[in-house]
């Protein structure tokens, strides 16, 4: 749930930032540079993706620290509130996102260690994962959306037969009917 918070608000600050681009203040424009760079950055690591990880731990390793992460989450929302109204709701939001960062690390001490392992996990491994075990425990819905499929297929042949590659035989591509 805190990660599609945090991705929310990224976004959320982006949009911000680029709305304070549209005018003609240069400080505000390069802070907004910067909070559209640091937003990417918190939406890259809340994905934790393999390949991104990697690049992040090796780039931003502070991310993979709690408190250096809600301290970052101090400092981006302090940027944000440079960005007119919309910027000081993301700020806000981050200040708030911070202060339940602080909570929780306080709190629950072995969080750090747990976050920092299962951020080192892909998640597109978790994501597999869990939409295979979604399929096995729900077997009907998969075959209702196989028979979907299928039946689009049916209907919709000079679509799929226009996807195949060029210099394709007939009977081999995508739909053999």
């Amino acid at each position: 749930m805190m990660r599609l918070y945090n991705m929310g608000l990224a976004v959320f600050m982006s949009f911000a930032a680029f709305t304070s681009l549209l005018g003609d203040d240069f400080p505000s424009a390069v802070l907004a540079c910067y909070i559209m760079s640091f937003s990417t950055l918190i939406c890259c690591f809340e994905t934790h993706l393999k390949g991104i990880s990697m690049s992040i731990s090796a780039n931003f390793g502070f991310m993979y620290n709690a408190r250096a992460r809600a301290a970052f989450f101090i400092f981006v929302a302090l940027l944000c509130f440079s960005q007119g109204i919309l910027g000081k709701i993301a700020g806000f939001g981050m200040l708030v996102n911070a202060g339940f960062s602080f909570y929780v690390i306080f709190r629950h001490p072995e969080y750090e260690e747990i976050h920092r392992k299962y951020g080192m996990v892909d998640g597109g491994d978790i994501l597999r994962d869990r939409g295979v075990n979604w399929a096995r425990s729900n077997p009907e819905a998969v075959q209702g959306a196989v028979r979907v499929g299928a039946e689009w297929t049916l209907n919709n042949q000079e679509f799929v037969m226009e996807q195949q590659p060029q210099g394709a035989n007939e009977n081999q591509g995508l739909l053999s009917v």
